[in-house]
């Protein structure tokens, strides 16, 4: 049985989750280039790099691009609040969406070893969650992509998870100094309870991967860097439009109080 480190729930803006993301990946990519144990070596076996799944929620309406999508024509829907992702696929709208982030050493685990494999995994572990809740989904199969385009719920690829005729759930990943980071948005049915969806899936991810969740905190230094990088990188684009668009521009502590940044549920 494999183990997880399991973060608490965070609500806040996309900009936060999205650097907290990123940090906690650029901390895997160093744990990864110290040197194991010699027994370590021997079982090959990751040492203390762990795999971390964590679930979270925006505190408001945002929209996330790919690092290599070109910008959205039209963004009023979100009220100009548009950030980068550091993984790729299209566009996305969050504020009433579950997201999740799962971030792991990837060489020293087979079922992380491709993409395709990976991606269809953790759909399975999804699908699992979304049987829990009593709503029935499948896979889309290659043959029914037909166009593509930059709205990635408008726009399936393989392997993302259908509700009827409807995308449900699809994500991206970034890889890279043997470290993945997969990144998704998953669609909550009417008269389904968002968190009893989240427990679900979070149980879908036991049984799929065989793996036990163990509860761990962020460390303070985390989260630290976290909102230094959502305020110099993730905020910056949005920076950019509030001042070309008239839009009196709200500071990030400002932001942070309002929306009572760091919200724990269910934990």
């Amino acid at each position: 049985m494999m183990i997880w480190h399991h973060y608490p729930v965070i609500s806040a803006p996309m900009p936060f989750q999205m650097a907290l993301d990123e940090v906690i990946f650029r901390q895997m990519e160093d744990a990864l280039r110290k040197p194991r144990s010699a027994k370590d070596r021997l079982d090959g076996h990751p040492g203390n790099v762990f795999p971390i799944l964590r679930f979270y929620f925006s505190s408001e309406r945002w929209m996330t691009i790919g690092y290599a999508t070109s910008w959205p024509e039209e963004t009023t829907n979100v009220g100009n609040r548009i950030c980068r992702r550091l993984t790729g696929g299209g566009v996305v709208v969050h504020g009433n969406d579950l997201v999740f982030s799962l971030i792991a050493p990837y060489p020293r685990h087979e079922v992380f070893s491709s993409v395709l494999k990976s991606y269809t995994k953790i759909h399975r572990a999804v699908q699992r969650g979304y049987e829990k809740n009593g709503i029935e989904t499948r896979f889309f199969r290659k043959d029914e992509i037909v166009n593509k385009g930059q709205d990635c719920f408008q726009y399936p690829v393989p392997t993302d998870l259908a509700f009827g005729q409807r995308k449900i759930a699809g994500g991206a990943q970034k890889r890279s100094a043997g470290v993945m980071m997969h990144q998704e948005s998953i669609h909550v049915p009417a008269k389904n309870d968002i968190v009893d969806l989240m427990f679900n899936i979070e149980s879908g991810f036991q049984e799929v991967f065989n793996t036990q969740l163990i509860k761990t905190d962020a460390k303070p230094e985390t989260l630290r860097k976290a909102h230094e990088l959502a305020e110099t990188k993730y905020r910056g684009d949005y920076k950019m439009i509030q001042r070309s668009s008239s839009v009196q521009e709200r500071c990030f502590s400002e932001e942070l109080e309002k929306d009572e940044m760091l919200v724990m549920v269910g934990q």
